[in-house]
């Protein structure tokens, strides 16, 4: 399972929300066009549009952030921070 913990989200002027998280659980691949939900709402959808490696340049091992450029609005993304969500 594919699982992060949601630390910050901000807009992307004109491409949509960017949810900023941690990296605890790589077991399975994320990819764009996956679905994120939340570990607490299983109601809530968040489809994954790109993603972006916080600190790609220290090995593919030790990635630990990641970036989530989604068609969410950061309002509704503020609700999941402090939280998990895990790929559907």
């Amino acid at each position: 399972m594919f699982t992060i913990e949601v630390e910050d989200v901000f807009e992307a002027q004109g491409k949509g929300g960017v949810i900023a998280g941690r990296i605890l659980n790589n077991s399975s691949i994320l990819k764009v066009g996956d679905n994120l939900i939340s570990s607490e709402d299983d109601g809530v959808n968040i489809p994954v549009k790109q993603i972006q490696l916080m600190n790609y340049e220290v090995g593919i091992q030790n990635i630990k952030h990641i970036g989530i450029l989604t068609n969410v609005s950061v309002t509704s993304l503020r609700e999941h921070v402090g939280k998990r969500l895990h790929k559907k």
